[in-house]
């Protein structure tokens, strides 16, 4: 579509082309208005199970969500937590079964050490659950450790918001420094694969940098 700068307000005889276009397109816009008449539809809409799982190497199965889809309109933002089911999680040597975490519906662990099933980098892994006579899986492959890790530093500066209120004036300065610190890491991932990074707190005395102290 272009933009029309110039508007020409003179009076043109219109030619013979545009008298017979515009009669036409009256006819078919009218017979489209008054042709289409007011009917009900019934659809039905299917929702899907939404599956949001965490594995980390050596580390126990703690948090797998299954939840209904939302379709679209809808008032519920979040999804209805599927509960009831029986799944299962599958290695390269090992089958086991999740439980349902009673206090958070959707949510399931396994109840298991370590040492009974563990995640090995390098190792792929199959989830499965039946659900409205479908079976459900996904899989995943624990990415090893990026080769050649750097990073440009090892500790953070950072201030302390403890007995500041909103309204003093150190309470944005802090907050902005606070904002400015970072870690840069740096690893060769020819495959483009997605890693997870973790930060530890070594510190043995904890102190408040923003919040409040539960």
């Amino acid at each position: 579509m272009k933009a029309i700068n110039n508007i020409n307000t003179r009076a043109k005889q219109p030619d013979k082309a545009a008298l017979i276009k515009i009669p036409l397109l009256v006819v078919f816009i009218l017979s489209v208005l008054f042709g289409c008449r007011k009917e009900e539809i019934t659809v039905e809409l299917l929702q899907q199970p939404i599956v949001n799982a965490y594995l980390f190497d050596d580390k126990p199965i703690e948090f797998v969500k299954i939840k209904k889809s939302v379709p679209f309109g809808s008032k519920n933002k979040k999804g209805e937590p599927i509960t009831g089911l029986e799944i299962t999680i599958k290695s390269n040597t090992k089958t086991i079964t999740l439980e349902p975490k009673q206090d958070k519906p959707g949510h399931y662990y396994y109840p298991g050490s370590t040492s009974d099933f563990t995640v090995i980098p390098g190792e792929t892994y199959k989830l499965n659950f039946h659900y409205n006579g479908k079976s459900i899986t996904s899989e995943t492959t624990i990415p090893v450790i990026p080769a050649n890790l750097e990073a440009d530093k090892n500790t953070l500066s950072l201030y302390s918001m403890e007995g500041i209120d909103w309204d003093d004036d150190r309470y944005q300065k802090y907050m902005d420094e606070n904002s400015k610190q970072e870690i840069k890491l740096k690893w060769k991932n020819p495959d483009n694969k997605y890693y997870l990074a973790v930060i530890n707190y070594l510190e043995t005395d904890s102190v408040l940098i923003h919040g409040k102290d539960d």
